[in-house]
């Protein structure tokens, strides 16, 4: 609410005009019209991506895109909690297995209060602007892969070529020789030589959206979610553009500064002396700090870790002459 407040305030300093005048107005106008102007918007925003890209549009010939997930709190609402929350929560094979503990005290323990519900987000990211370009949202146990498949079904990303990070408990592919080799070798010398090391910068490194909403019922959580997204990415288009004009890579720009730079500026919004050129200069300037890493980014004080990773290297099976005959024609139709 004072978020809106200060908002609704700002509009009628500047345009002298407001087009909702309570924040319960606000959300009920954004989940009204949210499934249209949100890939509207979305759309625009990657054509001016594309405008403003220069080298950083494509890397070497591709328009390379990144996927990830993340989860994101929501209050401890029972609209939130029916519509996020993990129902078996404490239910697991770690939680049972407390009954052969053998120190009594810790064994009937009782269980952590359950977590926070929380919303599933599948990020699709531009990796040369380092910027999004399209999302999922669900409930925090919703699948990855899932909401990928369906975004690229809706998505007009041509044809794609993808590298997948294999790391799933059981996971069981088709080993097809139709073009297509099994990399498991050269896989593990990538992920051995792409661990940053003291005093190296990774050129890939991005960050995935993370963070705490405040809407109290599941409606206004994923419109609330839906359109920070959409402001951040407003302002990380404004300040990547701005930089790549001084040949600054999009890698080095901070978002939180360039946040920061447009609060500040729409506070002093009064003051002549903040005019364009100011603006763009100092967009230009929000970039990360330019230190080199000369230790480890673990903690000093990381508790040790008991539990074994549970991901495992995918089985590869031979595909039958019936797997092979079906993929070449779905090829042939794509």
């Amino acid at each position: 609410m004072r978020a809106f407040d200060h908002a609704r305030r700002l509009s009628l300093t500047l345009f002298g005009d407001v087009a909702v005048t309570t924040y319960q107005g606000l959300t009920g106008v954004l989940k009204t019209w949210s499934v249209k102007l949100l890939p509207i918007t979305q759309q625009r925003l990657q054509q001016l991506m594309e405008r403003v890209g220069d080298n950083h549009w494509r890397i070497e010939l591709w328009v390379a895109l990144a996927v990830d997930g993340s989860r994101v709190d929501t209050p401890r609402t029972k609209s939130n909690e029916k519509a996020f929350a993990a129902k078996n929560f404490g239910k697991g094979s770690k939680a049972r297995s407390r009954v052969k503990w053998k120190n009594r005290k810790k064994r009937s323990k009782k269980l952590s209060a359950p977590v926070k519900p929380q919303m599933w987000i599948t990020l699709i990211w531009h990796m040369g602007l380092k910027s999004p370009w399209t999302w999922k949202t669900d409930a925090s146990t919703s699948s990855e892969r899932h909401h990928l498949m369906d975004m690229l079904k809706t998505e007009k990303v041509g044809k794609h070529a993808g590298l997948w990070r294999c790391g799933f408990r059981g996971l069981r592919l088709l080993e097809l020789h139709c073009g297509f080799r099994s990399r498991r070798s050269d896989t593990r010398r990538s992920q051995r030589a792409s661990v940053d090391r003291p005093g190296t910068r990774s050129s890939s490194q991005w960050h995935c959206v993370s963070g705490q909403l405040h809407s109290r019922t599941s409606a206004c959580s994923y419109v609330e979610l839906d359109w920070s997204l959409v402001g951040l990415w407003m302002i990380q288009l404004f300040a990547v553009n701005e930089q790549i004009k001084v040949a600054r890579a999009p890698d080095g720009s901070s978002v939180s500064l360039s946040l920061a730079i447009i609060q500040n500026a729409m506070n002093l919004s009064h003051e002549a002396a903040l005019n364009g050129r100011v603006l763009d200069h100092q967009l230009s300037e929000a970039v990360k700090d330019q230190y080199v890493r000369t230790s480890s980014k673990s903690a000093r004080y990381q508790a040790h870790k008991k539990d074994k990773p549970s991901a495992t290297q995918p089985v590869l099976l031979k595909a039958t002459t019936k797997q092979q005959k079906a993929f070449r024609e779905l090829k042939q139709a794509t």
